[in-house]
């Protein structure tokens, strides 16, 4: 989401964050487990949102701009290997269905 926000925030898009429209019930499952999937997240926010308010967008295209956020990422230590590379294939993905 911040990622999306980022490059809206670019073409003076907004988002809106509100209650939600569906319940989900959800599996059993081990709630430590879940937070501790949580944790990086948590303790990278800061420095990520950091990292997306001051990379500059090439301004092509929404595809275009996510894809070199991607790009970008691939060169940052901190973020965990993979990110990118799951990123850049979902901009392929999009790319056959555009």
């Amino acid at each position: 989401s911040l990622i999306a926000q980022r490059v809206m925030r670019e073409r003076k898009l907004h988002v809106h964050f509100g209650f939600p429209c569906v319940w989900q019930e959800r599996h059993p499952h081990n709630l430590l487990k879940d937070i501790s999937a949580e944790m990086w997240g948590m303790q990278h926010i800061v420095a990520f949102a950091n990292l997306l308010n001051e990379t500059p967008l090439p301004g092509k295209s929404v595809l275009d701009d996510v894809r070199w956020l991607y790009g970008v990422f691939q060169h940052v230590p901190w973020i965990p290997a993979g990110v990118s590379e799951l990123g850049l294939a979902w901009c392929g993905d999009m790319e056959t269905v555009l």
